[in-house]
């Protein structure tokens, strides 16, 4: 169901761009036609917690990135072939595809839809190491797709209204079938009243179908205020509440969530943002288990310029973790991490990303008793831009997971060399 209606919003927004660019005289475009090998060796190729086997991987990947627009509308795709060979493993040999696509188209009345959408079928688990969780592997081959479609305006500087659907699927190929289809119908918005006070309202809908636990629906809504102390600084309130609702005989609950935040612009490139709040869950239907609250907060600074951008943030709360291979559903969680980007030379850039992520899932071995994970990821890029046409880079990679239960662990490294051909041509 998910799959067909991400294809058909991707057909109709896709037939309305071509429509209307053959009908406009004026149409300008782009393709950058590229091919990128890469060698890199892996320490862990299954994920797996215990008898780990290793690998030299090569991979070769012809692809394309391209796009149309006019001064109404904009459409870029990106797509990438990619066979993958194991020197050991040769089982593992693969042929995986990715495809990209962006779009947007001017309506009346400052009306706007655009539409997002990301497919990959593949059988490598990195793709999706932070959206599946830790499932079988070694057996592992799918279909994963994330998609957005949304209609929305601005009102200049007064807020914006949007109105959207999200829909992701992850259809597994392998023995051990574990497919999930979600669906979140939203409606969002955000005006100024005056200059100094404001009025936010989120509404909407997240539904997933499972084939191996219960399915749900789960209605949300949010009501938030802002005040404007000065030019660069916003204080808001925030209260938000969701139910819930399984089909099956796994308990149902309601969540509340009120939170303060503050946020401050030093100048157009540096900023921060903090809060801090209270939640808690009440379980219904007398399911006989305690309920769940604690204390959030969060902290994020960022700095963008010329030469490098910077992100650092930390947050505690509770979250919901039914979208991955292992739905261990309610969680008290906190966030450790960081983005930075900088660029050493013209051509030289370096990028590091690393996060630390600590779970607690009350309910989730068996609903009487605790998992606790702990999640280290770390990747480290060094690309070299030699010319017009030839980029090479080294990246190294360390995905580290413990958790009270063993089935949940894993530890990966890799490190790999890329070549990357391209050249781009404009009309």
């Amino acid at each position: 169901m998910g799959k067909n209606i991400s294809f058909l919003c991707l057909v109709f927004l896709s037939s309305v761009v071509l429509w209307q660019g053959m009908a406009d005289a004026e149409l300008s475009g782009y393709a950058i036609p590229r091919i990128t090998s890469d060698c890199y060796y892996d320490d862990n190729i299954y994920f797996a917690s215990s008898d780990v086997i290793s690998d030299f991987v090569t991979r070769v990947a012809p692809g394309v990135e391209a796009g149309l627009s006019f001064n109404t509308w904009n459409l870029d795709l990106d797509y990438e072939l990619q066979q993958v060979f194991f020197y050991h493993q040769s089982a593992r040999n693969s042929l995986n595809h990715f495809l990209d696509l962006d779009g947007w188209l001017d309506l009346s009345h400052d009306w706007k839809v655009s539409i997002e959408d990301s497919f990959i079928h593949s059988k490598d688990p990195v793709q999706i190491s932070k959206s599946i969780g830790a499932i079988s592997y070694e057996d592992l081959k799918y279909d994963y797709n994330e998609a957005n479609v949304k209609l929305f305006r601005s009102f200049n500087d007064k807020g914006r209204a949007e109105i959207g659907y999200k829909n992701m699927f992850f259809k597994n190929h392998s023995s051990i079938g574990a497919d999930t289809v979600n669906h979140f119908p939203y409606m969002e918005l955000r005006y100024w009243l005056r200059p100094q006070y404001g009025i936010g309202m989120e509404t909407g809908a997240n539904m997933g179908l499972f084939d191996t636990s219960d399915d749900f629906t789960e209605p949300r809504g949010a009501l938030a205020f802002f005040y404007r102390l000065d030019l660069d600084t916003t204080l808001n309130v925030r209260g938000a509440v969701a139910s819930m609702n399984f089909s099956g005989e796994t308990p149902d609950y309601d969540t509340y969530d009120f939170t303060v935040g503050l946020t401050h612009a030093f100048n157009q490139s540096t900023g921060f943002t903090i809060g801090g709040g209270y939640y808690f869950q009440t379980r219904l239907h007398h399911a006989g288990l305690d309920n769940y609250d604690g204390v959030s907060w969060n902290a994020t600074f960022w700095r963008h310029t010329n030469h490098y951008s910077l992100k650092i943030e930390i947050s505690k709360g509770y979250d919901e973790v039914y979208f991955d291979g292992e739905n261990l559903g309610f969680s008290s969680c906190y966030v450790l991490g960081g983005e930075v980007e900088y660029a050493i030379l013209d051509r030289l850039h370096l990028s590091l990303e690393s996060y630390y992520r600590d779970d607690t899932f009350p309910y989730a071995g068996g609903w009487d008793e605790k998992i606790r994970e702990r999640t280290w990821n770390a990747d480290l890029e060094l690309y070299w831009q030699l010319n017009s046409w030839l980029e090479t880079g080294i990246s190294l990679s360390h995905w580290h997971r413990d958790a009270n239960d063993p089935d949940y662990e894993y530890l990966d490294n890799r490190a790999m060399l890329t070549l990357r051909l391209s050249k781009e041509f404009d009309w």
